[in-house]
């Protein structure tokens, strides 16, 4: 009854709408099924024209004390927190503060590299690498908490840049934070107050901040994460009780700039109207923001998809399967929360999805609602093959897992493979005293995939670990000779011959 009088209070707020009620059913009957079968806990918000059309909270903020999601609850954003950093770069451009062609030698003097620029850093163009700058310290010392002070020394420590600026895409947070540090030079004020003073009040977002390891924020109305121990677990638990979390909490929770940032839907939906109504930029700049860049061979950067073929812009992913409508977004994923922001600028579309139990096959969920609103058919939305692999191989071993994988793999239309998945069901075999199982599911991986050079330099990592070094070695100069010049197998492969 009282999800029946839900309802028709959102077709009342759309007034005559013909198509309200409709809509609505079939998006509630979709994010409920997805919840009934464990696939979403969360908040949902879906808006047409600046008005929501479909608003709703699944499942608990809290299981322990079986606290309900509410509206107001509220997440961590992950990466999605880039986009703050991202407009407020942006901004300072507008002001005159700031050049994305100018090095960040210029704003950082003891940045290492001359060459990069605020663009590439933007952009994810620079050749930086990812949080694996903070590994040492971590094993070093597992309770350091490690900030914006610690990047450069990180970045000089590691030593390399993966390609040269400009060259390739490739995701790197620490460039994010870097660009935090500009703001925080720049404008003379810490990087929270800028975005409060810029772009969280200019917006309307009074409940969002910045909740870091070095400035704890008390918050009952924050929800609590969840996660699966491993991919072949069959039930959620704490993630920050989670070794694998802990390690990657540890590393990033107090680096500000790529993540961090508390709000809730409400708010973000916010965010979202103060951008199409121009109060953080200027229309000319979100159009550049929105435009797909090159790289310095002349091709579009493309981004892993992961909601469909993806460009890249300033800050913001593209997606550019349809060249009738413009789709940017962005999302976060991190120790069982999963935050995607989405703005289909043409139809003048907004969907919001916050989810705190690392609910499994997001990304097709929100394509769906893409598709209902639009009065599109549905996705089928498929199984992952690798987490199928994954459960049969602990229960069953390893041949009736490689055979049900064989059997399934055809089947395209219930199923789908992703490298990157089942190379990450590999090394968590391996990190859960599952070795021999974790080397046959990245062998299997190069056998998948024998022109792609990432299978060869996983598994030849993975040897290396197992003490498997001629079997590493000749892993990875297979890896070598498919993708030459890759400083990231190259500094493997160095690293096996100093020992």
């Amino acid at each position: 009854m009282k999800l029946a009088i839900g309802l028709l209070a959102i077709a009342i707020v759309l007034g005559q709408s013909v198509w309200a009620q409709p809509v609505v059913t079939r998006l509630d009957s979709l994010f409920s099924a997805r919840h009934n079968k464990s696939q979403l806990s969360g908040n949902v918000l879906i808006a047409q024209q600046g008005t929501v059309v479909y608003q709703r909270s699944f499942g608990y903020a809290d299981r322990e004390n079986k606290i309900r999601m509410t509206k107001p609850s509220r997440f961590h954003l992950a990466s999605t927190s880039k986009l703050f950093t991202a407009v407020a770069i942006l901004q300072l451009k507008e002001k005159g503060l700031i050049k994305l062609t100018d090095p960040i030698r210029k704003y950082l003097p003891d940045f290492p590299y001359t060459r990069i620029t605020v663009w590439h850093l933007l952009t994810h163009t620079s050749g930086l690498p990812d949080f694996q700058i903070f590994e040492p310290y971590y094993q070093q010392d597992p309770k350091r908490i490690l900030t914006n002070a610690d990047l450069i020394p990180a970045l000089k420590r590691y030593g390399k840049v993966l390609f040269e600026p400009g060259e390739k895409w490739s995701y790197s947070s620490p460039g994010t934070a870097l660009l935090a540090a500009i703001v925080e030079k720049m404008t003379r004020l810490p990087f929270e107050q800028y975005l409060k003073k810029q772009i969280w009040t200019v917006s309307g977002m009074h409940h969002t901040y910045i909740n870091s390891l070095s400035a704890l924020v008390h918050d009952e109305k924050r929800v609590k994460n969840y996660a699966y121990p491993t991919l072949f677990s069959d039930s959620v638990q704490l993630a920050d009780s989670i070794p694998r979390h802990q390690e990657f909490a540890q590393e990033s929770g107090a680096l500000i700039g790529p993540g961090l940032v508390v709000s809730d839907m409400d708010d973000l939906f916010l965010f979202d109207q103060a951008l199409s109504a121009g109060k953080l930029l200027k229309p000319a700049t979100m159009e550049e923001a929105f435009t797909p860049i090159k790289l310095n061979n002349g091709h579009y950067a493309q981004p892993e998809p992961f909601l469909g073929k993806t460009a890249f812009g300033l800050g913001w992913f593209i997606l550019t399967e349809d060249p009738t409508r413009k789709v940017v977004l962005h999302t976060g994923k991190q120790g069982g929360l999963v935050s995607i922001f989405i703005r289909d600028l043409t139809r003048q579309q907004t969907f919001i999805l916050l989810d705190n139990s690392e609910s499994y096959g997001l990304n097709n969920t929100t394509l769906n609602a893409i598709r209902i609103v639009d009065n599109r058919p549905l996705l089928a939305l498929k199984e992952s093959l690798s987490f199928i692999y994954a459960k049969d191989i602990i229960k069953h071993g390893t041949d009736y897992a490689v055979s049900h994988f064989n059997q399934l793999k055809s089947d395209t239309l219930h199923y789908y493979l992703n490298l990157f998945e089942l190379d990450y069901v590999g090394h968590q075999l391996m990190a859960n005293h599952q070795a021999e199982r974790g080397l046959e599911t990245l062998r299997l991986l190069t056998q998948l995939n024998p022109a792609n050079w990432f299978p060869y330099y996983s598994y030849g990592k993975a040897l290396l670990t197992s003490g498997k070094k001629e079997e590493a070695a000749m892993s990875l100069a297979k890896s070598l000779s498919l993708s030459p010049g890759n400083k990231e197998v190259q500094q493997v492969v160095d690293q096996l011959k100093s020992n």
